[in-house]
């Protein structure tokens, strides 16, 4: 112990008497001053206690920091041999491997590191083999040299088999294309679900040399590959680097014939066209004949130009149902007739009406109309029939076929087919029930239809025949309130003006209010208007029927008119008495204007004094104040006229009750009575117009106060 260096302020007496024990040699190591005396140290611990894990990781920790501060190649040298030395004692211990194996990462000795890596696996136990192989594989993927890397990888994947796909991406990237493919094949044969079957057909697409059946592999990719636009492409690319051309072609017309989506036409189509272009621009640069050059450019400029009519294609598969894609289809044969004629022929037989995406009838009736203008009528008609049997998913489409037949045979002045028309559609309903007719049956019954059969027989038909369908219209109950006044105003242009009120009558009969509004208006004016006076009593009961069950928001027309047929065939009197029952019955809002009304009549046949009784009474029936207000100063401003200054007081006082003198839309009946007084009054009506004014805000103000009480 005599040659062992111990600091001055150190107690060795301890470390004297048991040389052996780890802590007496910790704390000395502690306090030492240099780099040099702690090795020293150390060195001399360890001569002692080769085993302790403590003083050796400490010793090779310092070291290896120190040597990193002061790198040469001695020192690294030296560190290295001290870390093998420490590892005789040290090799079940996978810190101090993890230790040297960075030590020696960070000197850039690939074989002596791989080595090193490679021997720790073989000293330490299995189960500490991933501490070892997580370092293992993050130095091997920063290796330059990649046959290195491959080899690690397939050293660890017989510890780790489930790291196979990384392997795969490995090789892939590196371009071991033969053991990629190799490898794949494998893991899809024991799993069909595999997501590897994509990067399978991109490896043999671009390799297709490196196994010997890639052909074979390639189409069993494909039927497996989500993205069939990427898996025809492959196909073509594979055809392309072995030189097949024609092949490549063959491949991608195959696709864009085959192919279900717009996505995977885009990439077909894409790269079809590219491939043509480059090969214009090879044959050009490299000064291949003209001939070779024009038809290469004739074959790219057929494809540019059938794009349209092949994406086209695509969209029909993709959506068969879509009205609007047939309907595009049909436009880019735009000048051929009989492609035109062909494409609707196909989308009637392919389209599924009760699928359909749009109007199913317009193909049938553009179909038709395309005939049409070609002069052949025949085959327009028969279109339209089969369209009139066909199926639709609701009887509004089958109903538009119809009446564009009708309106076709119209157009070419065929009055009589049209009309034989419109009465087969509307006779439909007579048929036998059967299911196959079910949708015809519910046309014939469409007040639509029905309106235009009734517009040609009255254009073409006689008298008889256009009442027999108004009447069956009003039998089948599908008759519309306008029918029934468009049947009574051809009764009376006709002059069959009984059956016309007969029909009225029909009509209130079968529809409720508010939809027989009209059918009264019209009824009234139209009696009123033929009888006159002759038949006073009875027009008299047509109005009392109407306001017995009007409602209350109609009445206020039909009490005018009531009133005006008084005026003009009747008594004066009964039509005061309608004006006062008026303003009874009307709506609130509507009272203030009926009453004028009825005090101007009033006024007009009895005299202003008879006005003045009226005045008295309206108030009962106006229960609203502005109404109120409104009415009086009329009433006032009326006596005073008349010289009445008391009567005019008098109502001032009596509406006064209703005026807020602190609002200002109430405040103007104050100014008004305000001036009355000044200019009509004296001292003493001045004082009692001002008391009976705070008696009003008085009471105004204390109901204010018991409202917010109550709230």
């Amino acid at each position: 112990m005599a040659n062992v260096f111990f600091p001055p302020d150190l107690n060795t007496e301890d470390l004297i008497h048991n040389p052996y024990s780890q802590r007496a040699w910790w704390n000395c190591i502690q306090v030492a001053p240099t780099f040099l005396e702690k090795c020293n140290l150390y060195e001399r611990s360890l001569s002692y206690i080769p085993g302790s894990y403590k003083l050796w990781y400490n010793y090779l920790s310092e070291v290896s920091q120190y040597v990193s501060e002061s790198p040469s190649e001695e020192h690294y040298e030296l560190a290295n041999l001290l870390f093998e030395r420490a590892l005789r004692y040290m090799y079940l211990m996978p810190k101090i491997w993890l230790i040297y194996l960075d030590f020696l990462i960070s000197q850039d000795h690939i074989t002596k590191t791989r080595r090193m890596f490679d021997y720790s696996l073989q000293q330490l136990p299995l189960t500490q083999h991933d501490l070892i192989w997580d370092k293992y594989l993050e130095w091997a993927e920063t290796i330059p040299i990649h046959e290195t890397t491959r080899r690690i990888y397939i050293r660890y994947l017989q510890f780790n088999p489930f790291f196979i796909e990384e392997y795969i991406d490995f090789l892939v990237k590196y371009q071991y294309s033969s053991e990629a493919i190799t490898l794949i094949l494998e893991v899809v044969e024991n799993d069909e679900a595999s997501t590897l079957w994509n990067t399978l057909a991109r490896l043999v697409s671009q390799n297709p040399d490196a196994v010997e059946n890639s052909k074979e592999i390639l189409e069993r990719c494909m039927g497996r590959m989500e993205d069939q636009g990427r898996a025809w492409e492959m196909l073509a690319e594979f055809y392309i680097r072995r030189g097949e051309i024609e092949e490549a072609r063959r491949v991608y017309k195959k696709a864009l014939a085959d192919v279900k989506s717009v996505r995977d036409f885009g990439v077909v189509f894409a790269a079809y066209s590219q491939l043509e272009e480059e090969l214009l621009n090879l044959y050009v640069s490299e000064g291949y004949p003209q001939d070779v050059i024009d038809s290469e450019m004739k074959i790219l400029e057929e494809l540019l130009d059938s794009r349209e009519f092949l994406l086209s294609d695509v969209k029909i598969k993709e959506t068969p149902n879509d009205v609007n894609e047939w309907k595009s289809r049909v436009k880019l044969h735009e000048g051929d007739i009989v492609e035109m004629l062909r494409t609707y022929a196909e989308a009637v037989t392919i389209l599924d009406p009760m699928k359909a995406i749009g109007r199913p009838q317009d193909l049938w009736i553009e179909f038709a109309k395309l005939y049409e203008k070609n002069g052949d009528m025949k085959s327009a008609r028969i279109v339209l029939d089969k369209a009139t049997k066909s199926k639709f998913k609701n009887p509004k489409q089958l109903e538009a076929v119809c009446e564009a037949w009708i309106e076709m045979e119209l157009e070419h002045r065929h009055y009589g087919d049209a009309l034989k028309l419109a009465k087969h559609f509307c006779n439909w309903h007579a048929k036998k029930y059967s299911k196959e007719l079910s949708l015809q049956q519910e046309v014939s019954m469409r007040t639509q239809l029905w309106g235009l059969y009734v517009d040609l027989e009255e254009s073409l038909g006689t008298t008889e025949s256009v009442k027999a369908v108004y009447d069956r219209m009003i039998s089948l109950k599908i008759a519309t309130p306008q029918a029934i006044l468009n049947y009574s105003s051809y009764l009376q242009n006709n002059e069959f003006w009984e059956e016309s009120f007969r029909v009225y009558e029909q009509g209130i009969n079968n529809f409720s209010w508010p939809f027989i509004y009209d059918i009264w208006i019209s009824y009234l004016t139209s009696f009123v208007k033929h009888y006159g006076e002759k038949k006073l009593e009875r027009a008299r009961d047509l109005f009392e029927q109407v306001l017995t069950n009007c409602p209350k928001d109609k009445k206020k027309i039909f009490f005018c008119l009531y009133a005006k047929l008084e005026e003009e065939y009747g008594l004066l009197n009964h039509s005061i008495e309608i004006y006062s029952k008026a303003i009874k019955e009307v709506l609130d809002s509507e009272k203030v204007e009926m009453l004028y009304v009825y005090l101007q009549k009033t006024c007009d046949y009895f005299g202003i004094f008879k006005m003045r009784k009226l005045f008295e009474e309206v108030y009962e029936v106006l229960n609203i104040p502005t109404q109120v207000i409104e009415i009086g100063l009329k009433f006032a401003n009326i006596e005073r006229k008349l010289g009445e200054i008391d009567r005019a007081r008098s109502i001032y006082n009596y509406i006064s009750q209703f005026c807020d003198p602190r609002k200002p839309e109430e405040e103007e009946f104050w100014k008004v009575w305000h001036d009355f007084e000044v200019y009509h009054g004296n001292e003493d009506t001045f004082r009692e117009m001002m008391r009976i004014k705070r008696t009003v805000i008085t009471k105004f103000a204390g109901a204010g106060i018991l409202i917010e009480d109550d709230k």
